[in-house]
């Protein structure tokens, strides 16, 4: 049973061939569950990389492709991930005070994920009030200085009119 679980952890084929007839069944079963016990393993990783990645990316040590596969499942099944990414950054967009969601709150990860978008959305925000600002008095301040221009050159005429 121990070498069924070890190959089956490590994906290997099936080595029943060379097996005793009354061990076959313990093979089986040990294979089995060391199958299951790694596809547990790389879909929490692929679950936990929804957190720390934006995107997909496969991993490089997931060389087989039913890793992959599994990884790629883990991911992709990540809701709560999947809802922060499209609400962390219009909450951080349209709000000043920061608030994080109870169901946010998994783990370390996920509060970072969202603290990041949070921030970037107030950035983003900043940066537009600041380029409106700086059109605002870039109108403001020529047209206010032509007018106090006008306005002093008519006073300068009146006199010399006097």
């Amino acid at each position: 049973m121990k070498l069924g679980s070890e190959d089956g952890y490590n994906l290997s084929k099936l080595a029943i061939d060379s097996l005793d007839d009354r061990f076959i069944a313990s093979y089986q079963k040990g294979y089995k569950e060391g199958r299951s016990r790694r596809k547990a393993e790389v879909l929490a990783d692929g679950y936990q990389s929804a957190f720390i990645n934006m995107s997909y990316l496969e991993k490089e040590e997931y060389d087989n492709p039913e890793l992959m596969s599994w990884y790629n499942e883990g991911f992709h099944s990540n809701e709560v991930a999947s809802k922060i990414k499209e609400t962390a950054f219009d909450d951080g967009y349209t709000n000043d005070d920061y608030k994080i969601p109870e169901e946010f709150k998994i783990n370390k990860e996920s509060v970072a994920l969202y603290n990041s978008l949070f921030e970037e959305g107030q950035d983003i925000r900043d940066q537009e009030k600041q380029k409106k600002a700086m059109v605002a008095t870039g109108i403001v301040l020529p047209a206010g200085g032509l007018a106090v221009g006008g306005f002093l050159l008519r006073k300068r005429r009146k006199k010399k009119l006097i």
